[in-house]
Formats: C-alpha cells, sequence, structure tokens
C-alpha cells in the first residue's frame, strides 16, 4: 500500500473508521478497540483502553513459525533478533532487543522534530521498511 495508493485508505477514510470507532464504543454494545497501530493524539482513550504504545521487545515477544524470534508477528524480519532452533530465547531477549527497546534510531525524517516524539517514539516497529523508515505517521495523518 505504501508504493500503490489505491490500496491505502486516504486520510479521511482514516478519520472515519477512527470515528467509527470511537462511536461504537460509546454505544457499548460490542468490544471494539483499534490495535497498537500508531499514537492517535487525540483519539487517544477514545479508541482503545490503553494510551500508546508499542510492546514489541519491550513487554512482549514473539516466535514465527521458521523459528525467528521478534518482538512482534507483524514486524518486518531485518528486526528479528534470533532464531529459537539455534538461540536461547532468554539470551535473545536479554541481550538483542536494544533496538526494540531504545528507540532513538527512529527519531529522524518527519519524527526528527515531532513534538509527539515522547508518547509515539516513531511510531510502531512494523511500520517501518527494511531501511528503517517510518511507512505511516497515524498522528501526521491526522492533522
Amino acid at each position: 500500500a505504501k508504493d500503490d495508493p489505491t490500496l491505502a485508505v486516504t486520510d479521511a477514510q482514516f478519520r472515519e473508521v477512527l470515528e467509527f470507532i470511537k462511536r461504537t464504543r460509546k454505544e457499548g454494545r460490542i468490544d471494539l478497540s483499534y490495535a497498537c497501530e500508531g499514537f492517535l493524539g487525540g483519539y487517544e482513550g477514545e479508541v482503545r483502553d490503553d494510551f500508546y504504545q508499542c510492546a514489541a521487545g519491550v513487554s512482549a515477544a514473539s516466535i514465527r513459525v521458521d523459528g525467528a524470534i521478534s518482538g512482534c508477528t507483524s514486524i518486518r524480519a531485518n528486526f528479528h533478533q534470533g532464531n529459537i532452533y539455534r538461540d536461547s530465547f532468554w539470551d535473545v531477549w536479554q541481550n538483542r532487543f536494544d533496538k526494540f527497546r531504545d528507540r532513538e534510531w527512529a527519531r529522524k525524517g518527519e519524527c526528527a522534530d515531532c513534538k509527539m516524539w515522547r508518547f509515539c517514539l516513531g511510531g510502531g516497529m512494523h511500520l517501518h521498511d527494511d531501511q528503517e523508515h517510518l511507512m505511516y505517521c497515524h498522528y501526521k495523518r491526522l492533522q
């Protein structure tokens, strides 16, 4: 979708989705929540229960079907930290998730001078491409 705009929702459609989630949550008939995609500014607390954070590699980890150890199954292979078939999970968890836990590397491009950096930390890890550039900024889309 990043390279083909016809596959992505527009900024207006994105806002419509968030408004739908907000209305649905207020109705209370179904449990609906926006995922850990990225920081949403004024929508925080309205479309999900908790304030945004990417827990990948901080308080969550995953093991993919091929044995790759990562912070989240949605993250690209260049962010994998080891493989369960050859590495100790405990060792990987204790020693290899620095990139997930110190996000200063993501403070570049549109994030470099962003006033919301302390809340967002560069968005979800899965929103970064193979060169570690942020593909979508949810906060910026809502401005």
